[in-house]
């Protein structure tokens, strides 16, 4: 399913690359906001992109569901990870750990793909979603399902074909179409997470901006954050979304750059009250409950990076 996609431009299909992945144009979408979106500035990046997407051009116009191929960041490509993927974790942090090793072949194969993410942080990442449970899918109407639980746009984002899967709405359940979404089936859920999570980290990396114009900073502006607060700050984005926590890095630094982004400072208060904390905002900002969501994303990267290192 990753290589039957639709051309990228002018009826011309991509070469297939092995270490590229695909992006779904999004309303709003620029060729230029794509581009810094996903971490390519330099003039390299422009034209390894463009080789990759020989339809388009400099000047080229893109449309909403339009497919393009993202080619690999030099940046994550430095940095390769190359640990046993077999785990004998013995601390499931409140996740059951009996299937920690059932999909390391599809893990394997995302760590060829994508070398930039940290395959142990992957596996955690699956355990904290479902336990390892590849049929798992939600009951509340975002309809996220299988293993990594993937939502739909995520899926097709990934290249992940989810059949007649869709969301609940008017007060109905979702509807998950077993025999065709590929998100119940971890050889392709599982790299499709990879993708995911690269996203996710590179959408940290770049910054982004908002409906209103409101640019949010990421790394490049901010500071690298380092050792392992970068992959709590990756999960934390998986679980939350990259828009709450560019807007927690907003509302903790401002227009000051620190040096260093710290995943602690998007958690502590100023004043004391955890409601002033910059993550408790950012929550409150897009929508979501923050009495609920502010201890889940905390924890949720807290134990992602606990267990991986176990």
């Amino acid at each position: 399913m990753l290589e039957s996609v639709p051309p990228a431009a002018g009826g011309v299909s991509p070469p297939p690359d092995p270490a590229a992945y695909l992006y779904v144009v999004r309303i709003g979408d620029t060729l230029e906001s794509v581009l810094e979106r996903h971490g390519l500035r330099t003039d390299a990046d422009r034209r390894a992109f463009f080789d990759a997407n020989p339809g388009l051009n400099s000047n080229g116009q893109l449309t909403p569901g339009q497919v393009v191929r993202i080619p690999p960041s030099p940046v994550a490509a430095s940095t390769t990870f190359n640990p046993n993927i077999q785990t004998s974790w013995t601390n499931g942090y409140g996740r059951n750990l009996a299937g920690q090793n059932r999909y390391n072949d599809a893990l394997q194969a995302a760590q060829k793909r994508w070398p930039g993410v940290d395959p142990l942080i992957l596996k955690s990442i699956l355990a904290q979603e479902t336990g390892f449970r590849e049929q798992a899918f939600a009951a509340n109407p975002h309809g996220y399902a299988g293993v990594a639980q993937l939502g739909i746009d995520e899926a097709h984002e990934a290249g992940l074909d989810t059949g007649r899967s869709r969301m609940g709405r008017n007060g109905r359940a979702p509807f998950y179409d077993r025999a065709a979404d590929e998100r119940f089936d971890p050889a392709k859920a599982i790299p499709a997470a990879a993708v995911i999570l690269r996203n996710k980290e590179r959408a940290l990396e770049s910054g982004a901006r908002t409906r209103s114009g409101v640019r949010l900073h990421g790394y490049s502006f901010y500071g690298e954050p380092r050792g392992d607060d970068r992959w709590r700050l990756a999960a934390a984005a998986y679980n939350g979304g990259q828009g709450t926590i560019l807007r927690a890095m907003r509302h903790a630094y401002g227009e000051t750059p620190p040096g260093q982004v710290r995943w602690n400072d998007l958690l502590r208060s100023p004043t004391g009250n955890i409601r002033d904390s910059p993550l408790w905002r950012a929550i409150a900002e897009v929508g979501m409950n923050p009495a609920s969501k502010y201890r889940e994303i905390a924890e949720y990267a807290a134990n992602v990076v606990a267990r991986a290192r176990q």
